[in-house]
């Protein structure tokens, strides 16, 4: 802005060593900075006879503050603007790889990609479909010519290649398939929980004791162990009628387990083993092998675990560890985007971690470093101010690191 009234501004200059360049802040829209100094400032010497003065200098530095704020508001809307045009863009790229796979499909086969009519109605009515989904990925991806062997080899899919007794994906909503079919009503009530419980210690036999202490701790025991026979029965309904043949949940010596012989894959273990692996390349130095496991265990992670069950205690362990996991995935993986460039993952990578836990000082240090890299320092400074107000409302120190990035920000360093 150009000042064009500079008499008042020249004698609190003369008056006060503090409103040095006062004027030269104000051409240069630096509000932040004018109020800061205009609170220093006050209160004048004889505030009484000054009075006008006073609230001519209060009236500026509330302005000023009110200046600094849409100045940080437009900042954001500009974010905001630029992160939805690249989240078109990404969406967009997913719209035209889908499109040129099913132009590969119709070329090569004159079958209907689904051969189940029930199941394409479903799919077309946006309902949950009934067979497992990685299967119908499957299908289409052995449908469709090969048109990268020039590319390097990507990691395999992380869906399930093979048939399982049983598919279950906890990471997120919880679904549970035996062979290609649903079964109902898993996500919640006393049997459900129950069979998320055997679920994750299906390595051992659990005592019946335990499971009372762990679903109905609050009732009676008497009581609790009725309630028992009655979740057990109902859970062994719902899954019979998915499978009639199979005997899923087994009961010997007072211990309820799932059955052992059972094939089980999981969305878990699979995110569990791809983050093992890309650990395992690291260390070898194999940094695209790295890279390409930590990308597919996060194309699995489609939330915490078993998040429908978000109060119950026992979960709380294994989720927190499962979350671990996938937030140094993410900070691997927005490491290697930042150092090569591809800003538009890097972008995507940080959002997902602050989405996790926004105190993550590392995803907005290199949201920091990514905007001033693309010459937007202005949205740089955004993202700082988004950090002090994520650590405010949690109650946390001021982040050090991302002040110190921000320092070297405003003095025009490279980040």
């Amino acid at each position: 802005m150009l000042v064009k009234h500079t008499e008042f501004l020249n004698w609190l200059q003369t008056e006060n060593e503090v409103a040095e360049n006062l004027r030269i802040l104000l051409e240069r829209d630096q509000f932040e900075q004018v109020a800061s100094r205009l609170a220093e400032i006050l209160p004048l010497e004889n505030p009484t006879a000054d009075l006008i003065l006073t609230h001519t200098i209060l009236v500026m530095r509330n302005v000023c503050d009110s200046l600094h704020q849409a100045q940080r508001e437009t900042d954001w809307h500009h974010w905001a603007l630029q992160h939805v045009k690249a989240r078109e863009t990404e969406l967009r790229s997913g719209l035209y790889a889908i499109l040129e796979l099913a132009d590969d499909v119709i070329g090569t086969h004159s079958q209907p990609l689904l051969e189940d009519r029930n199941n394409a109605r479903e799919l077309a009515s946006n309902q949950r479909p009934r067979t497992d989904p990685a299967n119908h990925v499957r299908r289409l991806l052995r449908r469709s010519r090969n048109k990268t062997k020039n590319q390097p080899r990507l990691s395999a899919s992380p869906l399930p290649q093979t048939p399982y007794d049983m598919t279950v994906y906890a990471l997120g909503d919880f679904h549970v398939y035996l062979g290609e079919t649903l079964v109902e009503d898993l996500s919640n009530g006393k049997g459900a929980a129950i069979f998320k419980f055997l679920l994750l210690n299906r390595g051992r036999p659990v005592q019946k004791e335990k499971l009372l202490d762990v679903i109905w701790s609050e009732v009676e025991e008497a009581c609790s162990l009725d309630r028992l026979n009655g979740a057990i029965y109902s859970l062994r309904q719902a899954l019979r009628a998915a499978d009639p043949e199979q005997h899923i949940i087994l009961y010997e010596n007072h211990h309820y387990r799932l059955n052992p012989e059972l094939q089980i894959w999981t969305d878990v273990d699979e995110f569990l083993q791809r983050c093992q692996r890309a650990r395992r390349a690291a260390q070898e130095n194999n940094e695209p092998e790295a890279i390409a496991e930590y990308e597919a265990a996060l194309l699995l992670y489609a939330g915490d675990l078993m998040s429908e069950n978000y109060f119950m205690e026992w979960l709380e362990f294994e989720r927190q560890k499962l979350k671990s996991e996938y937030l140094n995935a993410l900070d691997k993986l927005t490491e290697h985007y930042l150092q090569t460039g591809d800003h538009l993952a890097c972008q995507s990578a940080c959002q997902r971690m602050l989405e996790a836990d926004g105190t993550s000082e590392v995803a907005h240090s290199r949201l920091m470093q990514l905007y001033t890299r693309s010459g937007q320092p202005q949205l740089a400074k955004q993202q700082y101010h988004l950090c002090l107000l994520a650590f405010k409302s949690h109650g946390e120190l001021k982040p050090s690191a991302a002040a110190a990035l921000y320092a070297r920000i405003r003095q025009g360093e490279a980040v």
